[in-house]
This record gives C-alpha cells, sequence and structure tokens, in this order.
C-alpha cells in the first residue's frame, strides 16, 4: 500500500491524493473474488483492469509507465463504492483505493519504509482494511496443453544432443517482470523442464524489472523471481542489468552499487566467477553498466582489472565462458557508440586465448532483445533474445534476429537449455519462439 495516491478514473494511472492509500502494484482477482470493506466510516474506490495486453507493449518500443501490463477497464470500475461487499464477475487485476478521516487511515504513514519483508507488510495494510475473499482455494495452476507440448519436444531434443560429461544450463535473459507478465508462465516451463532434464544450474543475464518503480515494488518483484528460480535449482547464476539498478526514465530510487550486488547477488561486488572443477571450467560474470557515468554502458577500470586478474589465474586445462548482460561490442549495441573498454576486454580474453588455444568457449550477453552471433574476433560473442514478451524489429543490431512471439503459445516464451559439451562445443535449444544454435568450439587439449 502506498499513501497519497489515488487512480484516475478514466485512465486507471496513479496519480497524487492526498489523504488516500493505494496498492500501488494492482493484485490479481477471480471471477467470484468478493471484497468487503472493513470500516464503513472509510470511502473505497475499485479499479478494475483486464488480463488483455496492449498490443503496443509486445510489438513496439514501449514501457508502461507502472509496470502494469493490464488493461484498465472504466467500466468494470467503481471509484465511489458504498462499501457493501462486492463480488467481481471477471478475472483480472483490482487497485484498491482508501480514502477518509478514520483513526485506521491516519495510522499508516503516507509511504512504508525497510528494505525486508516489504511485500507483506503491504499485504498487512491491505488485510487491516479490506477482507478478500477469493473464489478459489489457490490450487496449483495446470500445465497449458502448448507448454505441455514444448517440454515434451525439448526434453526430447536434450536427450538426443546431451552427452555423458555435459553441463546442462537454463539459459534467459530480460524477463523484464510487471503486473499481468509471462512470468508466471515462463517459471512454469522452466520447473516442467527442469522435471524433465535436471539442469545443473540456471543462468538469468539480467534485466529482471523495467527499473520503473519506487524501489520496494522493484524490490518485490526481483525477489520473487530470484525465489522461484532457486526453487527449481540451487545453482542460481545472475548478470546484473542496466534496468536492474532501478534506473530507467529519471527514476529517482536508484539502487547504489552495493544495493544492487546484495539484492542481485548476495554479495557485496556486481562481479565475480564461479568455477566448477569436475568440468575443468571458469565461469565468469563481469558488471558491465554503471549509472553515475555518462558513457554508463561497458565495463569499468576496476572490472578491467578484476577480470585480468581472474583470466590470469585460471587453472590450466580449463576451459573459460563469459556471462554479462551488455554486449562488450560497440557495433552490437544500438543504445550507444561505444562500449566503455569493450575492446579492453576483449583483447584480455584474446590473449588468453593465444596463451591456452582453444580455452576460451565464447561469451554470451543479453540486453540486445535479439538472437546473433558474432564470429569477427577469435571467439563467439553469443546474444540471447529476451524472456520478456515482445518482438518489435527496431532498435536491434545489424545482423540480429527477432522473432515473432504469441501469448498462449509456446512462442509466448523464449529461452534456452545451454549443453556445455566435454568434447568440445556448446548447444543451445530454443525453448519456445526462436532456432536451436550449435557453436564449434575447440576441446581444451
Amino acid at each position: 500500500m502506498r499513501g497519497d495516491f489515488g487512480v484516475d478514473p478514466k485512465t486507471g494511472l496513479l496519480v497524487k491524493q492526498p489523504g488516500s492509500r493505494v496498492n500501488y502494484l494492482p493484485f490479481p482477482v477471480t471471477a467470484g473474488t468478493r471484497i468487503t470493506l472493513k470500516n464503513r466510516a472509510l470511502r473505497c474506490g475499485i479499479f478494475y483492469y483486464s488480463k488483455e495486453i496492449p498490443g503496443e507493449l509486445i510489438h513496439t518500443y514501449t514501457y508502461q509507465p507502472e509496470s502494469n501490463w493490464a488493461t484498465y477497464r472504466p467500466d468494470r470500475s467503481s471509484p465511489d463504492w458504498d462499501g457493501n461487499e462486492r463480488t467481481l464477475e471477471w478475472d483480472g487485476f483490482v487497485r484498491l483505493v482508501f480514502s477518509g478521516a478514520a483513526e485506521e487511515m491516519r495510522a499508516f504513514p503516507a509511504e512504508e519504509r525497510g528494505h525486508a519483508k516489504e511485500s507483506d507488510a503491504a499485504e498487512q495494510v491491505l488485510q487491516n482494511l479490506v477482507d478478500i475473499r477469493p473464489a478459489t482455494d489457490g490450487a496449483a495452476a495446470e500445465v497449458p496443453a502448448w507448454l505441455e507440448d514444448e517440454v515434451r519436444e525439448k526434453a526430447a531434443r536434450v536427450f538426443d544432443r546431451r552427452e555423458e560429461g555435459d553441463l546442462t544450463l537454463f539459459l534467459l535473459a530480460d524477463t523484464h517482470d510487471t503486473v499481468n507478465g509471462i512470468w508466471p508462465e515462463t517459471r512454469q516451463s522452466l520447473s516442467e523442464m527442469a522435471g524433465r532434464i535436471k539442469p545443473d544450474g540456471i543462468v538469468h543475464l539480467g534485466d529482471f524489472v523495467d527499473g520503473l518503480l519506487p524501489a520496494r515494488y522493484t524490490r518485490s518483484l526481483v525477489q520473487r523471481q530470484l525465489d522461484d528460480l532457486r526453487a527449481i535449482s540451487e545453482k542460481l547464476y545472475v548478470c546484473v542489468g542496466n534496468h536492474d539498478w532501478n534506473y530507467f526514465k529519471g527514476n529517482t530510487t536508484r539502487f547504489t552499487e552495493t544495493e544492487t550486488a546484495k539484492l542481485y547477488l548476495g554479495s557485496k561486488e556486481p562481479r565475480y566467477f564461479a568455477d566448477l572443477p569436475d568440468k575443468k571450467l571458469r565461469m565468469i560474470f563481469p558488471d558491465s553498466f554503471d549509472p553515475n557515468r555518462k558513457d554508463r554502458y561497458g565495463f569499468t577500470m576496476k572490472t578491467v582489472r578484476w577480470f585480468a586478474k581472474t583470466l590470469r589465474t585460471t587453472p590450466q586445462g580449463w576451459r573459460i565462458l563469459v556471462f554479462s548482460h551488455v554486449t562488450p561490442v560497440s557495433k552490437l549495441h544500438v543504445w550507444s557508440k561505444e562500449i566503455r573498454n569493450g575492446e579492453r576486454m576483449i583483447m584480455l580474453l584474446e590473449r588468453a586465448e593465444r596463451r591456452r588455444p582453444g580455452c576460451v568457449l565464447g561469451w554470451i550477453h543479453g540486453h540486445s532483445h535479439a538472437d546473433q552471433v558474432f564470429k569477427e574476433r577469435s571467439f563467439p560473442i553469443i546474444g540471447i533474445g529476451c524472456a520478456k514478451l515482445e518482438d518489435f524489429a527496431d532498435h536491434k543490431p545489424a545482423g540480429s534476429v527477432t522473432y515473432a512471439r504469441e501469448r498462449g503459445t509456446a512462442l509466448q516464451e523464449l529461452w534456452d537449455v545451454l549443453l556445455i559439451h566435454a568434447k568440445g562445443g556448446m548447444d543451445f535449444i530454443r525453448f519456445g519462439a526462436g532456432e536451436d544454435r550449435h557453436i564449434e568450439t575447440e576441446a581444451n587439449a
């Protein structure tokens, strides 16, 4: 809940409204849900949003300012609800706006603060004001037929290509979680596939969120994704994306580097590496964005020095695979003319490759929201399309591919099962929109 805000009855957008409280993010409801105001001295407005996603959010470069992908329906809303019990007639999402001079309203500050259990605290405030009785008992959602079919087909493909000693990772990028987004289905697809093929871990290449919301709501969206992913695999590897700093379109609640590293990585630094001794593999995760600089895309000198040391101390006979959010190659980046220190990072990796031929498997990145394999350096640089339901073709690098997406079908999803073969080479087996890709690499001698 957030104080001194209400909802514009014409647009459904949040507006300043002193003395009122509103659930900042609309909460999901089903047909038959009953809502009863606990204190009739309060006034309450009910604002309804349907599950239809506005087409421009999928097919054009557009960010909804409240990370709300539901469609406002003024014809189903009641800005001046009288407070009697209300039974909702549709599935969708709801905002409730409370106002009045009752002691219950004055008991809550204009905005709850703190970093821990924020979603729980907001839920408790809502429960103090209104009684919400769902029509269902919260049973687990059934697996859609299209998802079952996709899981069956892609699991069979993994079994066909996977050999003894291979490393199996789920790989996804740019989920950009929102109200009425597809994260619940993406989580379900990852979970169903994990039940079939037992991955060794999950890699998320960053941009969990849009970065438009006040910090507490961004944290809530991020935490639910992290919790979901860790429930699927104990081994979770994360890159920090540019939006993940809660930095977008002038957001004033930007995270510090310390806050960012703690939230996403549970550490003090936004860069790290992970060793898999049984696979003789070092996976490296450099940070690639600094919102405090004008040339914000790229790598700090601190990261460059750390990267050089990390490469230098990689054990003999091991292979190296780099993951980042932003590409190190400026010609693959449409949002800036240069990638700060990108060439230095590439040259350091190429130097490692020259010293130990075949040790570098490649560099995998997100951010571009498109698939691409760049082969103009001594190792492949591989771009991954976005898990977000989006398919616009503009603002994409030359030579990249963007696939059509369709909600309610397998084409709404986009992520990979990455097979790192013990004998050399990598397979990217696509779940959802897109094509499988095979990347040839030399086995480490």
